[in-house]
This record gives structure tokens, C-alpha cells and sequence, in this order.
């Protein structure tokens, strides 16, 4: 089934949709390339929540978002830091004087421990506490630039990938994996 602007009731996104997030609960949390975020229903086909502009949510372009808990989302753009939900209200998070590092995020994930990680072109990161922990080459072999995708891995590892191949953090050391 196709849902899109025709065949939905209300309000849902315009644009390229660059991040889905699975709820838990059948329903769906899309993100849209304009920062138009909507918590879809299926079984309604409509949004039963839409927002844009909201206090809170950094302009896009939205380069992807995840879930950190049911109704809980974060997006991250590309070049304007990136947003949480916390199930009433948004919070922005942007450079300077943030969490992060850079602006532009290019991807992000969430590891066993609920830990958000995000890549962007100062180095791959993990927030744990409010603090960020930068990867780049120096500590990790990673090539920020390059890295375009993050994906949780076993034992609260992370896999980073991207154009100059792949890398796994154990929670300790990187391996990194590259062509030949």
C-alpha cells in the first residue's frame, strides 16, 4: 500500500522522507528532507501527531532519524545540529556551545545501552551523559568525512561505514575493515 499526500487524511510529509522509525506499537515516525515529522498510523493512514516549525526543532534539510523509545524521536540535519522528543516537547541541540560536534550530521544511531552516536564531519560521537566522545582518525582510524552510516552491532558495539569501508567499535578498541 502506498500512503503519501493523496491517500492520507490531514497533514504528512511533502518531501523525501529521510528517516523511519519503527514505534513498537504498529505505528511509524517519518521524517521529511524539510523537517516535517509525523508519528503515522497505518491502520488510520493518517498522522495522528504532525510537526513543523515547532519551539524546538532545528530547520533541515533532515539528513536521518532514529528512535530512542517509543514516542521519542531525534532527527539530525545537515548543518543545523539535530532535535529530540521527549514526548511532549523538542529540544534542539546545535554547535557552538552543544553537546556535539558540527553541524552536519550525516548519520546516527542508538546502541544497547540507549546511547545516541551520531557522524558528523568533526568525527564520529557518542553522547553518554551530556558529554560527547569524538572519534576520528587519531583515536579510532575513522576518516569523519567519509563515514555516511551507523549501525548498532552485538555486545554494545557500534559499526560505522562509509566511503573508505567500515569499522567496529567493541566498546573498547576500533577494527577497521577497508577494501584492498
Amino acid at each position: 500500500e502506498v500512503f503519501d499526500t493523496q491517500s492520507v487524511s490531514g497533514d504528512f510529509p511533502t518531501r523525501l522522507i529521510t528517516g523511519v522509525g519503527d514505534n513498537g506499537d504498529g505505528t511509524l515516525w517519518l521524517g521529511s528532507v524539510d523537517a516535517e515529522i509525523c508519528h503515522f498510523d497505518p491502520a488510520q493512514k493518517r498522522c495522528v501527531d504532525f510537526y513543523q516549525k515547532a519551539p524546538g526543532m532545528v530547520e533541515g534539510p533532515v539528513t536521518n532519524l532514529v528512535l530512542a523509545a517509543p514516542d521519542r524521536p531525534y532527527y539530525t540535519t545537515d548543518g543545523n545540529g539535530y532535535s529530540a522528543f521527549d514526548g511532549s516537547q523538542w529540544r534542539a541541540f546545535s554547535v557552538p556551545g552543544q553537546e556535539i560536534s558540527g553541524n552536519r550530521i550525516k548519520a546516527l544511531a542508538l546502541d544497547e545501552d540507549k546511547s545516541l552516536w551520531v557522524a558528523t564531519d568533526a568525527g564520529v560521537q557518542r553522547l553518554v551523559g551530556g558529554k560527547a566522545t569524538v572519534f576520528d582518525v587519531e583515536n579510532s582510524g575513522i576518516t569523519p568525512f567519509a563515514v555516511r552510516t551507523l549501525q548498532a552491532g552485538a555486545g554494545g558495539g557500534m559499526w560505522v561505514g562509509g566511503s573508505q569501508g567500515a569499522g567496529f567499535f567493541d566498546g573498547k578498541e576500533w577494527a577497521n575493515f577497508t577494501g584492498a
